[in-house]
């Protein structure tokens, strides 16, 4: 169903996967972590402001952080239409991880986005500052600064 219009909410983590020449994003976690700090604004120390979206994700604390369960369901709806390309990967640990970037057409539709300027500036900061950080440490770091979110983890927060 490529070339339907798609909704803010579908043009955030569009624009976000399109970011930096579209590199790809390493796993649903951290997929779920960077729309979470964009809307949020980063992390305290980070220059970013927050979205100034009408609508955006309902996150709740989940066993790796914040989860939306409608981004992980926009996410499936956008790669089903053709507009992200997942790849399975297998990790250092041998577990199996979704990998996303956009395709050619999923490319053209965050050109075509009506996010603003600003907002697309906010995908690209979080995108920067997040993209290449060790998911461990990415999930360390929205814990310490969102506690409210590492209340059903399954990590062993004195490990990290």
């Amino acid at each position: 169903m490529q070339g339907r219009d798609l909704s803010e909410k579908e043009q955030l983590p569009l624009v976000l996967l399109s970011a930096r020449g579209g590199e790809e994003v390493q796993g649903i976690t951290r997929l779920q972590k960077l729309v979470f700090l964009a809307q949020q604004g980063g992390l305290s120390d980070d220059p970013v402001p927050a979205l100034e979206l009408d609508e955006t994700f309902d996150f709740e604390a989940r066993q790796y952080g914040p989860f939306s369960q409608e981004l992980y369901d926009i996410i499936d709806d956008l790669s089903s239409d053709g507009f992200i390309k997942e790849e399975r990967a297998t990790t250092s640990s041998g577990n199996t991880r979704q990998d996303y970037r956009p395709t050619e057409t999923g490319r053209e539709a965050a050109e075509d986005s009506e996010l603003s300027g600003r907002d697309q500036d906010v995908l690209l900061g979080i995108k920067m500052l997040y993209n290449d950080t060790p998911l461990l440490k990415l999930i360390n770091d929205v814990y310490s600064e969102y506690p409210k979110y590492a209340e059903n983890t399954t990590l062993d927060l004195g490990s990290l």
